[in-house]
């Protein structure tokens, strides 16, 4: 157990903390006292370079103008019967006050102590001492100076006769002179002089007397020993800061029951604490007039102590919450203003919610009632200050210092979202709006914005995801049934080859190799369609010459155009038109055009095909007239597998115009359809190219 309590450091032990804050009382008391109260006390009255009658001459003269200034603001204010009060409680001798140069104003009071040889006097006198005399309108009385010896020397006989009859009295009572010459409600500044005998003798002039004869005796012990004291008290002070909170057999900072208390509130109850003494000795000092210097210096020392005591002790308690952490917190100050910050957080928290769930127009409605309130309370404040409306004028600019950034920010964003909608309506899903900078309703409209352009993208991406599995699987299905129809077509041919006397098989082997090969132009559609509207089809783009398309098309067409009854009728510039083009693809698209003409057409009917140079485009126009009614529109026509005899009692797969509006615009066109009634019309657009490009 010996080695164990050896092993504790200092810091952990109860005695050795006591021992300290003892000792650190101790000498910081010393150190107060007699080298910081001693050694200010004997600086200001210039012990280290003065004799001690001049010492205690000039500290005297301090407390006696003091009292002079005193007894003369009761001249000053009419209240003259004072003064015998207070010189024979402070056992001044005699007060003497007359006007310099005039003898205007004299005020002459003499106690009524017998003058004895064995008494020690002081006596002080000052010339020059700034009066301001008041004399009221209420003042009844006719004869004031009158009046005051008459009440003076009733006092003066009172006193007289109370006292030892053995004891010969004399008393010459309070006079002034010259008030006459002030009139009413008036003041008049005067300079006056004083001369003033004190006893010293069980008053503050002993107490403070025989206190600066001791201090001049010992003034540089005093700092010596204050030095010493200082240098004592720091260090035990320094062992109790890092002592506190430690505990013997822990190694963790312990709480104190202590720390439960708020900081400020012990630092107040110090404080006032502090204040009580400090008012109940001057108390004590002003009624109890002694002389007895041990007396007050025992009462000062053991106010020292108690300060002392709870000074350290409030910083041991400061220290302990400093090493336990965060010590704001336990203060009243903190509970008060972080319960307002919850209260007000509360409110606020209510104040937003309720106006974020408004609609915009009631936020609007709200807005615009707030400015009308602030302009008619800044109107009301400017009327009250007496009409100066420039200061209106001033509250009307901070308004507009306010609102204008406000009107701006609503552009800014209201542009954003314009220039986001408009990318939304190009086909652009793939730029978000930046929603950092937005607050409230914009900031909830753009989050809106941007998931429908997520959702758009999505859809697209969808989409397109299905067209390329459609695409591929028409193209991997229609390579998988080339094989075998290979092989049915070229048996097929091989049966219609054979010499036969059976007319069936010949019939059945005719029906094959016409139903093989419908089968495979079907099969190459959908591969040339497939590949063409995704781009996958090779383009050899060329310069070619548009009218000879044309006589091409009249050459080829002519005469199955005239088997189905149908006239051409064609038209094309004199001069050649140049355009950019796949020969073989453009062919590809007329061929389907005209294949459609002569399917769909009405009979008897004439078939338009014209040339024109517009501008800069060279424009193909294709018109017929269809036979059946067109109960459909033109996008309807275009999609795949659909044609315009809904009956299907004619050739085709419904393959031909998308064919041909996926070649043309891989060619840099552009393929119009446009149906008005029965008439079918098919543009066709390419840009023209000059000589110089070719």
């Amino acid at each position: 157990m010996t080695e164990n309590k050896t092993k504790i450091p200092l810091t952990h032990r109860t005695y050795a903390k006591v021992t300290a804050f003892i000792l650190c009382v101790i000498f910081f008391s010393t150190a107060f006292l007699v080298g910081g109260v001693g050694t200010v006390v004997a600086l200001n009255s210039d012990m280290y370079t003065g004799s001690e009658s001049f010492v205690t001459t000039n500290f005297l003269n301090s407390i006696a103008y003091d009292d002079a200034e005193l007894l003369l603001s009761y001249i000053s204010y009419n209240e003259k019967g004072a003064i015998p009060d207070y010189c024979e409680d402070e056992n001044i001798y005699s007060f003497t006050c007359k006007e310099s140069n005039k003898a205007i104003i004299h005020a002459d009071y003499r106690s009524n102590q017998p003058y004895q040889n064995n008494k020690q006097y002081f006596t002080y006198t000052y010339s020059g001492i700034p009066l301001t005399i008041y004399h009221e309108e209420t003042q009844e009385t006719e004869q004031p100076t009158a009046q005051i010896t008459e009440q003076t020397t009733e006092r003066s006989t009172k006193q007289a006769s109370e006292q030892v009859t053995e004891q010969p009295t004399e008393y010459i009572p309070l006079t002034v002179y010259g008030e006459e010459n002030i009139e009413e409600n008036q003041s008049q500044d005067i300079f006056v002089d004083v001369e003033m005998k004190v006893i010293v003798e069980n008053n503050r002039y002993a107490f403070w007397k025989d206190i600066l004869v001791f201090l001049y005796s010992a003034k540089y012990i005093m700092l010596v020993v204050g030095m010493i004291c200082l240098i004592f008290s720091v260090m035990f002070f320094i062992f109790l800061m890092r002592s506190s909170g430690h505990r013997a057999g822990s190694t963790k900072i312990m709480p104190s029951w202590g720390t439960k208390v708020p900081l400020d509130l012990l630092a107040g109850g110090v404080c006032l604490l502090t204040l009580i003494f400090i008012l109940i000795i001057d108390d004590n000092i002003r009624i109890n007039n002694t002389s007895d210097t041990v007396f007050w210096i025992s009462v000062i020392l053991l106010f020292v102590i108690i300060c002392s005591v709870m000074v350290i002790g409030f910083c041991m308690s400061f220290a302990l919450r400093w090493k336990l952490g965060k010590w704001w917190k336990n203060t009243l100050i903190y509970r008060i203003l972080h319960l307002f910050a919850k209260v007000f957080t509360t409110l606020w928290h209510w104040t937003v919610t309720f106006f974020r769930n408004l609609p915009l127009i009631w936020k609007t409605i709200l807005i615009v009632v707030g400015v009308m309130f602030y302009e008619f309370f800044c109107m009301l404040f400017c009327d009250a200050m007496g009409g100066y409306y420039p200061m209106f004028g001033f509250f009307l600019f901070l308004e507009k210092v306010i609102l204008i950034p406000f009107v701006l920010y609503i552009a800014l964003c209201l542009r954003k979202f314009q220039q986001h909608t408009q990318k939304m309506a190009s086909g652009d899903f793939n730029q978000p709006i930046a929603n950092d900078n937005l607050i409230g309703d914009f900031k909830a409209y753009a989050h809106t914005l941007n998931n429908i352009s997520y959702g758009m993208a999505l859809a697209v991406e969808q989409r397109m995801k299905s067209e390329r599995m459609k695409t591929e699987l028409i193209t991997n299905v229609s390579h998988d049934i080339k094989t075998p129809l290979t092989s049915i077509i070229n048996y097929s041919d091989l049966i219609c080859r054979e010499q036969t006397e059976n007319p069936q098989i010949i019939e059945y082997a005719e029906v094959l190799s016409r139903q093989s090969a419908k089968l495979k132009r079907l099969i190459e559609d959908l591969v040339e369609a497939s590949k063409a509207s995704t781009g996958n089809l090779e383009i050899n783009l060329a310069p070619c010459e548009a009218n000879i398309f044309m006589v091409q098309t009249v050459g080829e067409y002519s005469e199955k155009l005239a088997q189905q009854g149908l006239e051409l009728i064609t038209s094309s510039p004199d001069y050649p038109v140049m355009i950019m083009a796949d020969g073989r693809r453009l062919w590809r698209v007329f061929d389907n055009l005209m294949n459609n003409i002569c399917k769909y057409s009405q009979r008897n009917t004439r078939v338009y095909i014209v040339l024109e140079k517009v501008e800069n485009q060279a424009v193909f126009i294709f018109k017929n007239t269809s036979h059946s009614q067109l109960n459909m529109s033109a996008d309807e026509l275009m999609e795949r597998f659909v044609r315009g005899d809904t009956s299907r009692s004619t050739e085709g797969n419904g393959l031909g115009l998308s064919i041909a509006k996926s070649l043309t615009e891989l060619q840099n066109g552009r393929f119009t359809l446009l149906i008005d009634g029965d008439l079918f019309k098919v543009i066709l657009k390419f840009p023209v190219i000059s000589d110089s490009n070719i």
